[in-house]
């Protein structure tokens, strides 16, 4: 996927399946969670998964699975999982409960349901279920489901925008040039635009990885500004476009050359536009 990131500003598409692969691999890790009371069913799932991601090297992944709902509950919090799939028969704590207690944690994970019986289908687009899968699942079943998630993911990066899930608030998705830099406090990171800041939970490093090549550069432990709004390098400092009072953002001794050579080089492609 990795591109150095200047050479955001003069891509070089060579066809789709190329383009997936550069934009998505090595990418956020996909959080994938499979619950199921029957246990052949997340091997089963797990084993199809996997065969897609092997197959199209396009993400790097983590799997959960589960035998019951209050397991999958027990352990859930906001953010956690990118991609969750409920089997609907289960046994005291149906799929479509269980499905009702996430979205009240965390309303915009992706939620896939599994049934034998597709009388069902329409009872789950109530509680806001993206798809649907009817069992027995095909590795035809996971490769479009798959594919078409992986599209969305790319359309939100090609449109500019930067989606983050804000502490109690669902997902923002932030124009990338209205983002001045983030800010890392502890296990909270901030978002911080000229009229707004937006708090999630998360790691810089994370961050860094997503943004590096789309004009983003890290100054300090605790920074990752956007080269767009960097108005002046002054070695241990920068002076930021659009901040209130000083604009200064500290830079560390460590990012000083890094910072030197990006800032060189964005002045150097702007002033040849």
């Amino acid at each position: 996927m990795l591109y150095d990131w200047m050479r955001t500003y003069h891509d070089i598409y060579v066809g789709a399946e190329m383009k997936k692969n550069v934009m998505l691999k090595g990418d956020t890790t996909m959080q994938i969670a499979i619950c199921d009371d029957v246990k052949e069913y997340n091997d089963q799932l797990k084993r199809l998964l996997k065969n897609f991601i092997r197959r199209n090297d396009v993400i790097s992944y983590e799997i959960n699975d589960y035998t019951s709902g209050f397991d999958l509950l027990k352990y859930f919090t906001f953010g956690l999982y990118d991609l969750i799939f409920l089997d609907v028969e289960m046994p005291k704590l149906d799929g479509f409960e269980t499905a009702n207690q996430i979205q009240k944690i965390d309303r915009d994970v992706y939620i896939v349901f599994a049934t034998n019986m597709e009388g069902e289908i329409k009872k789950g687009y109530r509680y806001n279920a993206k798809d649907y899968l009817c069992k027995p699942i095909t590795q035809e079943d996971i490769d479009e489901l798959m594919n078409r998630l992986i599209e969305e993911r790319i359309g939100r990066q090609e449109s500019g925008f930067y989606s983050i899930k804000v502490k109690n608030d669902g997902t923002e998705y932030l124009r990338r040039s209205d983002i001045l830099y983030f800010e890392s406090r502890g296990h909270d990171i901030t978002a911080v635009t000229a009229i707004k800041e937006y708090t999630f939970i998360g790691k810089l490093d994370k961050v860094e990885a997503e943004l590096k090549h789309k004009g983003f550069v890290r100054i300090h432990q605790s920074y990752l500004v956007n080269m767009e709004h960097v108005f002046k390098d002054m070695g241990s400092k920068v002076i930021m476009r659009k901040m209130p009072n000083s604009g200064e953002l500290p830079v560390s001794n460590r990012y000083k050359k890094a910072l030197g050579d990006a800032f060189r080089e964005w002045v150097s492609v702007k002033w040849r536009k």
